[in-house]
């Protein structure tokens, strides 16, 4: 009867400490898949940071040469406006140009997708995965 009870607590124990083990990895590729999930997110933001520095540094180049418009309308003489209209002309050209090719670009969505391990590659009907139980005679 003391070798039963002495068995049994060796393998309590030894259950015991596989489960911890199973515990820890568990934990460990949890914080991996976080890791990664974190690395992915701080990425996009990057690239969605400098989108929208692109795009208020495009806004700063349309206002700045609306002001300059302004100011020669405003400002300037006949003579003056009439000698910038091809100036004017070929700059506006050139911006309408440069955002026509920026808004047509292909914006792809982000999307980020998590897939679980399927639970069928470490356990079937006839295992466990801390482990079995085996005695000489059967099979828990």
């Amino acid at each position: 009867m003391a070798n039963l009870l002495d068995q049994t607590s060796e393998i309590e124990n030894a259950v015991r400490l596989r489960n911890q083990q199973l515990k820890t990895l568990i934990d460990e590729h949890t914080q991996l898949v976080f890791n990664e999930l974190s690395c992915l997110k701080q990425r996009h933001l990057e690239n969605m940071e400098t989108e929208v520095d692109e795009i208020e540094l495009k806004m700063t180049i349309l206002k700045s040469f609306e002001t300059y418009c302004s100011e020669i309308k405003s400002k300037g003489s006949f003579s003056d406006v009439c000698s910038s209209v091809d100036e004017l002309t070929r700059r506006s050209d050139n911006l309408k140009t440069e955002n026509d090719e920026y808004l047509s670009r292909s914006d792809s969505a982000i999307e980020i997708q998590f897939s679980a391990t399927d639970q069928g590659v470490f356990m079937t009907r006839s295992s466990n995965i801390i482990g079995q139980i085996e005695d000489m005679n059967h099979t828990f």
